[in-house]
């Protein structure tokens, strides 16, 4: 038995730019910017301080009267820190359960799209040009889809966003009584598409018109639009339903009772280490109190959260193969592009139908989130 021969050299095109995203380094300990600490810095600067202080009034002899108050009982500081990691523990338990529903549910709307497109492409049968263009134009509102979702959980609810506009341009201003099939003409318009109040509702429920407009109704094309507005309905409820105040203001007194008090208990033990001991104590409680914080939401421009935009980037490219699959299982160039007006200076449309290359477009979203996380802790 025989083997094929490898090519002596993998052309260029063909080629993976192979990275495991999940690798972890010990050099990751000096990726300040990228950690929580400059969050986190100025208070630890204040708690150390506080620390210094109180060395300094214990521990010199001109200023020391604090040296003469009675022996400090560690009774405190053990009860009251043991009942504080039991409330950062439930804080970062909770905080990350959201962060991990959230990656779930943009799985799941990831298969729903595609499972939607494949279906729209199976059932939905086109027997001239301007309806196979219709069903493209369906395909490419639906991709449009996962885009409208994210900008409406950072709470961008104009349609104006460059990566938006173009699946949108050809959706009709307003739902009529009897809904009609996107027509060519409405797909060639480059005005600005409209201001609507709730643009992923808008688009699942043009696509429904245009599959009711074809008689389709049968359940699995139902449902998965059920379950797309159900998938947005979860993602809205974790961005809108933050945890208790109470909650939140208690911890944080409890915590900043306990970083007053815990350099009474070192100073008489420690002497001047107790300042680092308790900078280091600080680190820690306040680190991963922030950390909950930060993921709580995911949804947004910081470096924690959710890569929401690669996401979207890759249900787009997921539905661009869906659309351009013949019934017969042959590829065919849609060229999407050229086809629904998306401007050639801003995308360039290769074999595949993709407006861009893989590795420019996420090169290009990542730039684009480190300058956003950027302003953001600057106005922080």
């Amino acid at each position: 038995m025989t083997t094929a021969a490898l090519p002596e050299q993998v052309p260029v095109s063909a080629r993976h730019s192979i990275n495991n995203h999940h690798s972890e380094h010990w050099i990751d300990v000096l990726r300040i910017q990228v950690s929580i600490i400059p969050s986190i810095f100025y208070l630890l600067v204040v708690v150390s301080l506080w620390s210094a202080l109180v060395c300094i009034f214990t521990l010199v002899p001109a200023v020391n009267f604090l040296n003469g108050l009675p022996p400090y009982n560690a009774g405190y500081t053990t009860v009251v820190g043991v009942v504080l990691s039991l409330l950062l523990g439930f804080r970062l338990n909770t905080a990350y359960d959201r962060f991990w529903e959230g990656r779930k549910i943009w799985s799941s709307i990831h298969f729903h799209t595609f499972n939607l497109a494949r279906l729209i492409r199976v059932t939905v049968k086109t027997s001239t040009e301007l309806e196979e263009e219709t069903q493209q134009s369906a395909i490419k509102l639906l991709s449009g889809f996962s885009h409208a979702v994210k900008h409406r959980l950072r709470e961008e609810y104009h349609a104006v966003y460059p990566d938006l506009v173009p699946h949108i341009d050809h959706m009709p201003k307003v739902i009529r009584k009897s809904p009609s099939m996107l027509t060519a003409s409405s797909k060639s318009s480059h005005n600005h598409p409209p201001i609507t109040k709730n643009i992923p509702l808008d688009i699942l429920t043009h696509i429904q018109a245009y599959l009711n407009s074809h008689g389709q109704t049968a359940p699995p094309l139902c449902n998965t639009i059920s379950a797309l507005v159900e998938q947005f309905t979860q993602l809205e409820r974790i961005e809108s339903t933050p945890l208790p105040a109470a909650y939140s203001i208690t911890l944080r007194q409890v915590m900043f009772l306990y970083l007053i008090a815990i350099p009474f208990q070192l100073v008489p033990v420690l002497k001047w280490f107790a300042i680092p001991v308790t900078f280091f104590a600080a680190f820690v409680m306040m680190g991963v109190f922030e950390i909950s914080v930060k993921i709580e939401n995911p949804f947004g421009y910081y470096l924690h959260d959710l890569p929401v935009d690669s996401y979207c980037t890759a249900i787009q490219r997921s539905l661009e193969h869906a659309g351009r699959f013949e019934r017969t299982g042959v590829d065919r160039d849609l060229k999407w592009g050229n086809t629904y007006g998306i401007h050639e200076s801003n995308f360039r449309v290769d074999h595949g139908g993709v407006a861009n290359s893989v590795a420019h477009i996420e090169k290009k979203e990542f730039a684009n989130r480190k300058r956003r996380a950027f302003f953001s802790r600057m106005r922080d």
